[in-house]
């Protein structure tokens, strides 16, 4: 069974990014996941929210059946805080342990400099023969990817998708009660199935999520 290793700045990008692959080839893929950063949220309730953030962790990643799931404590929207060299690191660790031949993470073209750092760290970290990553492709986050005036998302390589594929994502995502928005804004229900039908336009399907490959070996 392929091992694939998804490696997402924070709770909730691996669903916006790609719950609709996960769901295409569950249980004919192995699904990791390492989360760099959980929200940074006000001493004042800080616990009260990690815990119920972490409640939202587990349901949803179990609802999609990835796991194991590794949560790492970097400061949220401050990783250029952090050495490069350390949040490598923290991905080069995860590697280890789960051995993928395939990895999923952010673009470098995202507006949030914690995606953009996690793409610099993964691509570090997985430099040739340094272990036995054979596959890298970034995703998308709405209202990250697609906010970003500057530079565009360009797909390259497309999973077709069907309904189910896209309501579990949206079911998926919706179990962080916190994140839901109500449309237009990206991060909606209505926000998912139109990126799903937009990128199934550009490869001639109903429905689609798009990667840009950054390095593929066979």
């Amino acid at each position: 069974m392929e091992k694939v290793l998804i490696v997402s700045a924070h709770p909730d990008d691996m669903e916006l990014g790609m719950g609709g692959v996960i769901n295409r080839f569950r249980g004919n893929v192995h699904f990791s996941c390492l989360i760099l950063a959980l929200p940074n949220y006000s001493a004042r309730d800080v616990k009260i929210r990690i815990k119920t953030v972490s409640k939202f962790i587990d349901r949803s990643t179990k609802f999609l059946d990835v796991g194991p799931v590794y949560i790492d404590n970097l400061r949220d929207n401050e990783f250029d805080s952090h050495p490069l060299l350390e949040i490598i690191k923290k991905i080069e660790e995860v590697i280890k342990k789960e051995d993928p031949d395939t990895i999923f993470t952010h673009s470098e073209k995202d507006l949030n400099i914690d995606h953009v750092l996690t793409n610099k760290a993964v691509i570090t970290a997985c430099r040739p023969k340094c272990n036995n990553v054979k596959s890298i492709y970034a995703f998308e986050v709405l209202s990250s990817t697609n906010f970003n005036p500057s530079t565009s998302f360009n797909p390259n390589v497309y999973f077709k998708l069907n309904e189910k594929d896209i309501s579990t994502k949206q079911e998926a995502f919706s179990l962080y009660k916190t994140e839901n928005m109500d449309f237009p804004h990206p991060r909606s229900m209505l926000g998912i199935d139109t990126l799903a039908k937009v990128r199934g336009m550009e490869c001639g399907e109903k429905f689609a999520e798009g990667f840009e490959l950054m390095r593929r070996s066979v």
